[in-house]
């Protein structure tokens, strides 16, 4: 049962490492998607400004 531990630790530590790589990648979109979403939300209030003036 000894190898059959050693494969199930390898294989979960790979998909530690993997799920690590790809929450990673999903924090920089999720920052890009924040960052255009304070961009639109500024311009949205430039323009709401403007045609309440």
């Amino acid at each position: 049962g000894k190898d059959i531990a050693d494969k199930f630790a390898a294989s979960s530590s790979n998909l530690t490492a993997t799920y690590e790589a790809m929450s990673g990648e999903v924090k920089q979109e999720h920052g890009a998607i924040s960052q255009s979403q304070k961009q639109f939300n500024q311009q949205l209030e430039a323009t709401s400004k403007e045609t309440t003036s």
